[in-house]
């Protein structure tokens, strides 16, 4: 960021605050995927391999039918479960990354805001701003919560299918 030319700085997205916010999180999520995602992505691995192997060696029928029936759904509930994460989010980050512009704006004006007596008006509108974003975060959770309880019971159900 610091050797962006001016013009970066003006475009939309790229007010102080919204960069603020960025140089925040976007660190925690890169320390995230290579630290414990990343090991946990090479456990689950060879759990699947090693689970595969020895169901076809203890009982090669069961094995197939388990392997070729439950496992592509069970890949395809994780793909979609991460797919729901990842959007989610995206979405509210964006939807706080507003927010905590507006904040940075009136802290970084605080002289102007301060000489003008507008502490409460600005106060009053931050917490609509935040209380709009909480409400349409909390619509967007009910409704992917419903896909990822899906998707999370496709495996109950494949491990029903296995021991039926």
């Amino acid at each position: 960021m610091l050797r962006q030319r001016i013009s970066y700085f003006d475009k939309e997205g790229n007010a102080a605050g919204t960069l603020t916010s960025r140089l925040n999180s976007d660190p925690n999520a890169l320390q995230e995927l290579m630290g414990m995602n990343l090991g946990m992505l090479a456990i689950a691995m060879v759990s699947i391999v090693g689970c595969a192997v020895l169901a076809l060696a203890t009982g090669w029928k069961l094995a197939l039918a388990c392997l070729f029936s439950a496992f592509p759904l069970i890949f395809l509930a994780t793909v979609f479960r991460v797919r729901i994460e990842i959007q989610f989010e995206k979405a509210t980050a964006a939807v706080f990354a507003e927010s905590s512009q507006f904040a940075a704006e009136a802290v970084g004006n605080y002289r102007t805001v301060t000489s003008l007596t507008m502490e409460r008006s600005i106060e009053e509108r931050y917490r609509l701003l935040l209380d709009n974003h909480v409400k349409q975060a909390w619509r967007d959770t009910r409704v992917a919560m419903i896909f990822f309880s899906a998707s999370e019971s496709i495996v109950l159900l494949a491990m029903a299918l296995a021991f039926w």
